[in-house]
């Protein structure tokens, strides 16, 4: 794999900081001012194994950054099942809308809620394409989950 440029790596970084928004991750690195430029240049971008590779690294970068923070899917399933229990009385809508909010940037960052994921990977390892699952597969995977909470 070869080396990325500086803009390259910059692209790399702000495609997955701002959600997989490749347009505005070109106009920021590229310092491209024109949308249909922008969108075009980084629908090529991410077509490109480097650039694959540098978008894998920075997610990556991400995933160790929150696990050194304590944050893993065990804290963020509790973080949903709180909100999911949560009483009037014990918690704020506020606070369970900020906590949600905080749960969907980190699995964006980390690329788990990127456009091409349809794969699941549960704790044994077991990776579950989603577009080729049955009823029964889904609501066996459901239990699963919900059992893990």
């Amino acid at each position: 794999m070869r080396n990325l440029t500086e803009k390259q790596l910059t692209f790399c970084n702000e495609y997955v900081a701002n959600g997989y928004n490749g347009a505005k991750a070109y106009e920021v690195a590229y310092q491209q001012k024109n949308y249909n430029v922008c969108k075009s240049e980084a629908y090529k971008f991410v077509r490109q194994p480097a650039i694959q590779e540098g978008i894998k690294n920075a997610e990556l970068d991400y995933r160790i950054t929150g696990h050194g923070l304590g944050i893993n899917k065990e804290a963020i399933l509790q973080v949903i099942k709180r909100a999911l229990v949560a009483k009037k009385k014990e918690t704020s809508e506020d606070d369970i809308i900020v906590q949600l909010k905080g749960v969907e940037t980190y699995a964006k960052l980390v690329g788990d809620f990127s456009p091409e994921k349809k794969n699941i990977v549960f704790e044994d390892s077991q990776v579950v394409d989603v577009t080729k699952m049955t009823k029964e597969e889904r609501e066996t995977y459901k239990a699963k989950i919900l059992a893990e909470l």
